[in-house]
């Protein structure tokens, strides 16, 4: 797994100039996210928050904060010897994947 300060970079490189603000407007309509995304159909209901979420994922990519707590988990781990990839606390594992083999979540 990449350092989540690399990935971070690379969401900032991909959404950045016009044609990346362009595309991140038309994914946050299309998503949800400024409006309700709920449906009477449990089934799109379900769809809807999963577009939903990813928009959101995205967006946090792309907020400062998220920079600045990457930086310092980045030197905490640095500091205390972690593995790099270690999970970022506050943030589920399933924003970054799935599961390894046997990891259980919760």
């Amino acid at each position: 797994m990449r350092d989540m300060t690399d990935v971070k970079r690379c969401y900032e490189r991909c959404f950045a100039g016009q044609a990346g603000q362009a595309v991140l407007e038309d994914l946050e309509a299309r998503a949800f996210v400024h409006g309700t995304s709920f449906s009477p159909d449990p089934q799109r209901a379900a769809f809807n928050e999963g577009r939903r979420s990813l928009a959101l994922h995205i967006r946090r990519m792309l907020d400062r904060q998220t920079s600045e707590r990457l930086t310092t988990h980045r030197l905490t781990m640095d500091r205390e010897g972690a593995e790099p990839g270690a999970q970022f606390p506050g943030v589920a594992r399933a924003s970054f994947g799935p599961p390894e083999p046997g990891e259980t979540l919760g």
